[in-house]
């Protein structure tokens, strides 16, 4: 900055003959945010100062300008207004509604996780505010926990909006940030694609997951390889993360982090309707919550495993087992004993065999084989669809929102295909499948299928390494079977270690009873053993 020029980030500092600088509040990748007093007014407000290397980039001030004047236009009770702007030698802000409170950023880190009742109030009161600026013409891109404030009388307000535009075309990568934090960007602003109202709904999603699970759905050992991440893969539930999270609200946000535009909300006030909805009593429809401290232990630990996931009603059952083992050692421990083997050996005399032989006539001694752990199936990570023939590569037509539905271990729920005219697919393509991706390399020689569809065909292939494109890259049949029903079993001739394991229907078997015309197949369960 020229010496001459008076520096602006300073406490007493008057900006536009009227704003009193008083001290800094935040400060970001593009501005710095001080608390002020407007002198004329008589007002509290809040002034966010570009920063000095794009205040003096004219191609960005001008879009800064331009973006907050419509920023300015918009009204809503959860969006911060936009009072002024400043322009002067060395300076370029705007002023805007001081707002007594803090930052859902700062909330998230003291707390780590939000109640899913809070979640839900938070969500629904940001999808309302996106939902008036998107009526307005203003696409936010830049959802994020740090421009979200929560305010000292419970409301949840969102600043910023608009902004993040005027750097769309700006060098703004200097420290190794995207523009809009990387965490947080859709697929299509990932991809330099232009954007909609459906984008922040995708942000919006990424923000509650993270409230929910006190993660974001993709991480990465950089900005670009978390946004890249994205483009590639389906994240886990926050309900597989987090047990206790109702299912209606795991659902909403999965559905809003659809890769495809056009699988997500359409709008933001379709995604607070949702919210809006969910009945947060219904015992029926979420798992009981845990301690802090266990869940934090679990989330330590990674995703719930089954048993985790189904213990209402194992436990109990689980129970009966160690009993009977219990007893069976018991039972193995007495037999080594003077008076047991005296025991043993007259049951073998009077059944015909020699005391003391290790041969059983219909008797099978107890063997202690010491601790050998039955080996852990394969963790089931995330499901995608795999549409090779879909031009545009993101399987908009398979249901991506409804995949996670074929590995939660609920049959109530199920992934299914579009529908199709016929039962090869209407002529239109080969096949479709469903990859299921595996939170490690795992070996697995079998693999359980639940579909409700009649009379359909599938083959199964496996990866170990990044996900194939072309269906002939996933290497040889490893299974095979046609007229699948019910509960399909395919069984591997040689066990085989992998990352990913690819569903590949070839036939959709028997048309639909409600739709006499129309063929698709569900899937409302995977796992391997």
């Amino acid at each position: 900055m020229n010496p001459s020029t008076p520096d602006p980030q300073r406490p007493g500092r008057l900006l536009a003959g009227r704003y009193e600088l008083r001290v800094p509040v935040a400060s970001g990748g593009m501005a710095q945010v001080w608390a002020a007093t407007d002198h004329i007014l008589t007002r509290q407000v809040a002034i966010k100062i570009l920063h000095p290397h794009l205040a003096s980039d004219q191609t960005f001030v001008s879009r800064f300008r331009r973006e907050a004047v419509a920023a300015a236009r918009l009204g809503h009770p959860s969006i911060v207004s936009i009072y002024d702007t400043i322009s002067e030698p060395g300076v370029e802000a705007i002023v805007m509604e001081l707002i007594e409170g803090t930052t859902l950023r700062k909330l998230l880190d003291e707390q780590g996780v939000l109640p899913p009742a809070s979640v839900v109030t938070i969500g629904t009161q940001v999808a309302a505010a996106l939902h008036a600026a998107h009526r307005g013409g203003v696409v936010h891109r830049d959802v994020k926990p740090a421009n979200v404030l929560m305010c000292s009388d419970q409301r949840v307000m969102v600043t910023d909006f608009g902004i993040a535009k005027a750097g769309e075309h700006t060098d703004l990568t200097r420290e190794g940030t995207l523009l809009g934090t990387a965490k947080y960007l859709s697929p299509e602003q990932v991809e330099g694609a232009p954007v909609d109202a459906r984008s922040d709904v995708y942000s919006l999603g990424v923000m509650l997951y993270e409230c929910l699970t006190g993660r974001p759905p993709f991480d990465g050992d950089s900005d670009a390889a978390i946004a890249l991440a994205r483009l590639q893969r389906t994240p886990v539930s926050p309900g597989r993360i987090r047990p206790g999270v109702p299912r209606d609200l795991d659902v909403a946000i999965m559905r809003a982090l659809a890769r495809s535009a056009d699988a997500r909300w359409q709008t933001a006030a379709d995604f607070g309707a949702a919210l809006s909805a969910i009945d947060l009593n219904r015992a029926d429809d979420t798992l009981v919550l845990l301690e802090d401290d266990l869940a934090a232990e679990i989330e330590e630990q990674g995703e719930p495993s089954f048993v985790e996931s189904e213990r209402a009603w194992m436990v109990p059952t689980l129970a009966v087992l160690l009993i009977a083992a219990g007893l069976g050692v018991m039972g193995v421990l007495f037999a080594r004993t003077d008076a047991g083997q005296n025991l043993f050996d007259g049951v073998k005399e009077a059944v015909g065999v020699e005391p003391g032989s290790t041969e059983s006539a219909g008797v099978v001694e107890p063997v202690l084989t010491g601790d050998e752990p039955a080996p852990e199936s394969p963790t089931v990570a995330s499901a995608v669809p795999f549409d090779p023939f879909d031009t545009g590569g993101n399987s908009t037509d398979e249901h991506a929102d409804r995949a996670g539905d074929a590995i939660d271990s609920d049959p109530e729920t199920a992934w299914t295909t579009q529908i199709y005219t016929s039962p090869e697919f209407g002529g239109l393509k080969d096949g479709l499948g469903l990859i299921v991706e595996l939170a490690e390399p795992s070996t697995f020689s079998g693999i359980t299928i639940e579909s409700p569809s009649v009379g359909w065909s599938a083959s199964i292939h496996a990866i170990n390494g990044e996900l194939p494109t072309d269906v002939s890259a996933w290497g040889p049949v490893l299974a095979q079977d046609t007229g699948l029903h019910d509960q399909i079993q395919f069984s591997l001739e040689t066990p085989t270690t992998a990352t990913a394991v690819l569903i590949w229907i070839t036939h959709l078997g028997q048309s639909l009873d409600e739709q006499p015309d129309g063929y698709r197949v569900s899937i409302s369960d995977v796992s391997l053993s």
